[in-house]
Formats: structure tokens, sequence, C-alpha cells
């Protein structure tokens, strides 16, 4: 019936059936609905069409509801807007959409679905945060009382790992989130290990506790007294903070402005809800937005076209007026390299974040695939694999399943003659264990290039422990550059690292050899035994017999610094954050016990003003 369904369309779509063996029985496993996709109109766009789920699910909307992992690879989510829910996976590896669970499904397997029940939608982005991936259930978005009829939201998330779609909300009171309550938009908080939500339409702030597998609800500013549109898009900064706004000229007329057009915000470490009024809006709250890659800056933008900067460092708020006219406004991209955002409707265009507007048009969907075209809606944000691709959703809501297409804005520059001729970066190994050579290919040397790159820790099993994102510079002149390991980038233990060219989306593409890795670096051990970083982190046996990990904090040029201790298991999931806070110059203790984690072997990790070392440390 799948297969049948879409061929129509013109998607292949294959299932994969497995069977496993258990004491001699055996068991059947549901097929994988999964399709391979289909090139579009010039040779490097593909369109993938969402499939139906095993339960009979048919994927027609997609709001806002494509994001990424650090892999590169892609996930979806996709609904019928009256009863389910799912997710899917673009695998890089081979190009396969595969869906990975659906609510209903995921809710059944743990007897925490009620008789009726349904999740119209995932409305939420996709969103990574320490090896799983989040999406939470929405059951109604319209601004009324149509919520308070509903159960409440479900905390889903995917294990990379372990390829589970797992309702996390079962250990909740009652099974869900909180009663009634329905979650629009999710952001991460890497510092707190939360990842917050925003309800619509009362946008009450909530929260998924990680380590405590438990949701909670904070609650909403004091001036937010009415039924009003939640912003699709919020923030938290390099403290912790969480920046969110409300409000709609459409949606929500009659907004008053003095409590609408500005920015709020929450401030965990004091349980407190505050107002920026001079961060001010355009009567909107925001519905997109995309840090850079090194989290200095964050832009964001409402579906008008309004365009916005937060500065992480000076924590101030620029507004970038109106570049994009479109209304409205749901493509949203800025590129790896942080120097152009792509935006649009149904037609791409390039902003020069330098420059501060808009330099070239550079497509219509029309352009790239017939069937993308002819939807109503084109909507993605934050969503680029590490090829330099974005992907945005294409559907009319109640028509056709979603389509997913895949788009290269280098490629369709050089097509346009808008770039020269294509470049290609490619990586090779040095001399050196911890250093790796970029090279360029193609096009002239008479201007520098900065190449974006990955350098992944990795353990034998292949879990991804660390990240570290970094640009490099091959000069005027020069067709290639030696990039070196820093001991603050391979400070995990017993990990190899893979190097990756990452696409920039901007100037130019990775070529065949896009990644290398080292069997093992030299700098990882050398942390390790080195005096100044064993002096920052210690662990041994009390005179109680119990375990304890000293922290020394330097003198620095303030007499407190910023100190974050977590505890991890040895595939990189943040487990416990045993500190978070100030901390005086000098040496401090914390227990490390059984109440801690369970008995095992685990990875303790420092960050002291953004200086981070690492320890093993055996719970007994």
């Amino acid at each position: 019936m799948i297969i049948s369904n879409l061929s129509r369309n013109k998607v292949s779509v294959t299932s994969m059936v497995s069977f496993v063996l258990v004491a001699g029985t055996a068991f059947y496993c549901w097929p994988v609905p999964q399709t391979g996709g289909y090139v579009g109109k010039l040779p490097w766009v593909r369109t993938w069409q969402l499939p139906n789920t095993p339960n009979g699910m048919r994927p027609h909307a997609c709001w806002h509801s494509i994001g990424n992992a650090p892999d590169g690879d892609i996930y979806v989510g996709g609904m019928d807007h009256t009863t389910n829910a799912a997710l899917y996976r673009i695998y890089m590896s081979d190009d396969t959409l595969r869906y990975l669970g659906d609510a209903a499904a995921a809710s059944e397997a743990v007897n925490n679905w009620q008789s009726g029940e349904t999740c119209q939608k995932f409305h939420d982005r996709p969103t990574f945060h320490n090896g799983k991936v989040y999406v939470n259930s929405l059951d109604r978005s319209d601004i009324d009382d149509a919520y308070l009829s509903t159960r409440g939201y479900h905390v889903y998330a995917y294990d990379i790992a372990k390829n589970t779609f797992s309702d996390m909300s079962v250990n909740n009171p009652g099974g869900v989130g909180a009663p009634h309550l329905q979650v629009v938009t999710l952001a991460p908080d890497p510092l707190n290990n939360r990842v917050y939500g925003a309800v619509i339409p009362t946008v009450d702030i909530v929260y998924y506790d990680v380590a405590k597998n438990l949701s909670f609800t904070v609650g909403r500013p004091a001036s937010i007294n009415r039924e009003i549109y939640t912003n699709r898009f919020m923030f938290v900064d390099s403290r912790g903070r969480l920046y969110f706004t409300a409000g709609s000229e459409y949606w929500s007329p009659g907004s008053d402005a003095t409590v609408y057009n500005h920015v709020h915000y929450y401030e965990p470490s004091s349980n407190t809800f505050g107002d920026l009024n001079d961060w001010t809006l355009n009567l909107n709250a925001l519905e997109m937005g995309m840090w850079t890659r090194d989290r200095k800056f964050c832009f964001t933008e409402d579906n008008k076209g309004n365009t916005f900067e937060f500065d992480d460092v000076a924590v101030t708020w620029t507004s970038l007026g109106r570049p994009f006219p479109n209304d409205p406004n749901w493509i949203f991209e800025v590129s790896p390299n942080s120097k152009k955002i792509y935006s649009g409707n149904n037609t791409i265009v390039e902003y020069d974040i330098a420059s501060g507007k808009v330099i070239n048009t550079l497509c219509s969907v029309g352009d790239l695939d017939a069937q993308a075209a002819a939807q109503t809606w084109w909507i993605g944000y934050d969503s680029w694999d590490n090829n330099g691709n974005f992907y945005f959703a294409s559907f009319s809501n109640f028509g056709i399943n979603v389509l997913v297409t895949r788009f290269n804005p280098v490629r369709m520059k050089v097509a346009k003659g808008l770039l020269p001729s294509l470049v290609e970066v490619e990586v090779a190994a040095s001399s050196n264990v911890n250093e790796f050579v970029v090279t360029r290919k193609g096009g002239s040397t008479a201007a520098g290039l900065d190449v974006v790159y990955n350098i992944d820790a990795a353990e034998n099993n292949e879990s991804l422990m660390k990240q570290v994102k970094g640009t490099a510079t091959i000069p005027a002149g020069q067709e290639s550059a030696t990039v070196g390991l820093k001991p603050e980038d391979a400070a995990v233990v017993g990990a190899r690292y893979t190097f990756t060219i990452v696409g920039d989306g901007d100037q130019y593409v990775p070529g065949t050899n896009q990644s290398i890795t080292a069997a093992n670096t030299g700098i990882v051990s050398e942390i390790n035994k080195s005096p100044e970083s064993r002096e920052l982190l210690e662990s041994y046996r009390n005179t109680r017999g119990a375990k304890v990990l000293r922290i020394f904090v330097p003198q620095g040029s303030n007499k407190f610094s910023s100190a974050l201790l977590a505890l991890y298991d040895l595939k990189g999931i943040c487990i416990r954050v045993l500190f978070s806070g100030p901390l005086s110059c000098g040496s401090h203790e914390i227990a490390l016990d059984s109440r801690s984690a369970v008995k095992g072997v685990y990875v303790v990790k420092l960050t002291i003003n953004g200086m981070s070392v690492q320890r093993k440390a055996v719970v007994y």
C-alpha cells in the first residue's frame, strides 16, 4: 500500500525487514519505510517524499520540523495534523530517508497512549542534545482554550547510538510533561543539561531534565496574561539564559505592544523571568533562527522577514531591518562559514552579513523540483549537513506526503556564474600525527580561503564523545595549509580523532577526500599526564573511603571563575551535572559516589572559563 501510494509521486520506497532469534524463537519486526529519493531538475538536487508509517499515518505536513545532528544527518518530522506525528532521518552515508518512529507507536510500547489520544504534530525542530534527538508532541495549536481538552505533551527522544525512538514522559506523573500543556518549539541548554520547550497559547516555559528523566514547568512572565501566539524559535546563551518571544499581528491582533514587542528571558540560576524592553521586535514573535558555528552570534527572523542579531559575547540585540520581504518567509539558513544567510519562501535569496544586503536571487523552488514548486509551503531553518547542503520541506497541508529537498548554494552559484568555478577542498595526513593538511582544487589562489572543519573524538564503537568546530585559512597564493590539533581540542581519554572538511555553503564544496582518521594522537596522553592539567582536576579516596574530586581554580583577573563539573558515560552522554556556578580561586572538593551514578567507569569533565580537562573515574 505504501509503495503503490508513493510511486505515483515518483518516489521509490523500499522496506528493510529484520528477524531476531532469541532462545530458538523468531520475532518479526515491522518493515522500516524508507526511500532513496529522486534527482531534481539539476543533477545535485535530490528530493525525498516521506513514506507512510507502519501504523498507517500519512505525513502531509511539516511545520518547522527539520533539524540536524553533529554527524550531518538530517531529521524530519512529518504529521497528519489530526492524529499522529513521526520522525524520519536522512542518512548521509547512503542518501536514504528512513522512518524512525511515531508518537502513537512509541507511547503504546510503554503503555502510555490512552484510548482516543492524538498527537497532531511534532511542530518543533528536531533538536540534538547529548546523543539524542528530541521532539515534543503538540496536540492543539489554536489560540484558544482547545488545549484544555488534551491530555498534555509527551517528550520523545531518538537515541542515535541505539537507534531507538522512545516516549520519555512515562516516568512523569500522569505520563505527560504537564497536564494539557502543548509544546510548539524546543531549545537545548548544554550548561544545565536541559531541553526547554515553549507552550502555545499560554507561553509557559517547560523543560526536560535529562539526568532526572523528568519534565518540569517553570511558568511564564506575569505580564503575559492572555492566550497569545508563541514563538517558533527561542535560544539559550552561553550563560544558560533562555530568550523567548510572543505575539503576532496576524494570529493575535490587538496584542499589547508594551508586553509583546520585546524579548523576554528566563534565568534558571534564580528561577526568574525578566523583560528586555530595549530588545524590540516588530510585533511578531521569532519564527526561525540559527547560531553561527562558533556560537558567538545568533541570527533570528520573524515570519515576515524582519531579522535580528544577538551577540553572545557583548549580550546585545540588533535589528537588521527587513532584508527578506516575503510574507511568510520560512527558509532561513546561516552558512557554515557565518558569512551569508540564505532565506526565502518559494524563491531563495543570498544575504551578505558583512554588507547587510541581499546580493543575489539564487533560484525559485521551480528551478529545483517541479513537485516541490507545486506545493503551498516551503519551510526549513538550521538544517545543514556536513557537505554544505541545506534542506527544506514542501507541502500543502492535507495534500500529498511531505517533500524534502536538498539544496547546495555553492553549486547553484557556480551554475549561474556567480562563482567563476567550482572549488573543492580535501584533507590529507601530515607527517605529524597531530596535524592535517587541507588543500583546495580548482579556481584561483589569488585570495585566501577559509576552510570549515570538524574534529570528532570517538571511541572504537564509533560513539561520538566530543566535536570541535574550527576554521583554518589557506593563505592567498597557496593551495594548502596545515591544521594542528590543540590540547584543549583533544582532551578526551582513549578517543581516536577524525578530521572532516565541512562545506562552507558559500565558496567551496568538500572533495573526494573529505575526512581522515588518526589512529591515535600523542596529545591525548600528554594532556592527561601534564602537571598543569592534573592540578586542575584530581580524584582520590578520603579517609572514609569515599571517592572525592578535587577542583583547583587558578588565580585569574576575577575573584570568582565560572566552573562546570559533569559526569559522562563512555559514550559521551552527560549523566549528571555535579556542579555548575562560580567558584573562588583555590581548591574545592566534591564527593563522587553511588548517589551520583550507578557503579561503573565514567569520564569526569571540568570546564573553567572555557578551558576543559577530563579524567576517568570509577564509581564503586
